[in-house]
């Protein structure tokens, strides 16, 4: 059996959420994706019990990470882009997301990274998973 993109997606998504448990946060894989949902974080927003869409993106470079923004599916969506080959994160909400990387049309996505950019969300925190508890 050959290596796949949909192995490489699937055992990155599977990172990712260990990475998430660990940082103590409630996570939820869903069984089937055909929504653009890969998992669901549960936590608290104004004092209550909230959800989160997560999407998982990877490769091993983060030019190489490719995502069309319009598949945001609501306000409580976060995506999470992960390099394989450092083993490490980012994660944006989609508010940020809009923000930065708005509809292009291209047939590929909308977001690219570029080493200014993954720099850039860093220092804000966007690596940090303690804030998204």
């Amino acid at each position: 059996m050959g290596r796949s993109k949909l192995r490489y997606g699937k055992a990155a998504e599977h990172m990712v959420f260990g990475a998430l448990l660990q940082a103590g946060l409630d996570v939820y894989s869903t069984i089937v994706d055909d929504q653009g949902i890969d998992g669901i974080i549960r936590g608290q927003k104004d004092g209550k019990v909230a959800y989160w869409d997560v999407q998982v993106k990877s490769s091993a470079s983060w030019q190489g990470i490719r995502f069309k923004t319009e598949s945001i599916t609501s306000e409580n969506y976060i995506l999470v882009l992960f390099n394989s080959a450092e083993w490490e994160l980012l994660w944006l909400p989609a508010a940020v997301i809009r923000e930065l990387f708005p509809p292009t049309g291209y047939e590929w996505g909308d977001l690219f990274l570029r080493a200014d950019a993954v720099r850039r969300l860093k220092d804000e925190g966007y690596g940090d998973l303690e804030k998204l508890r």
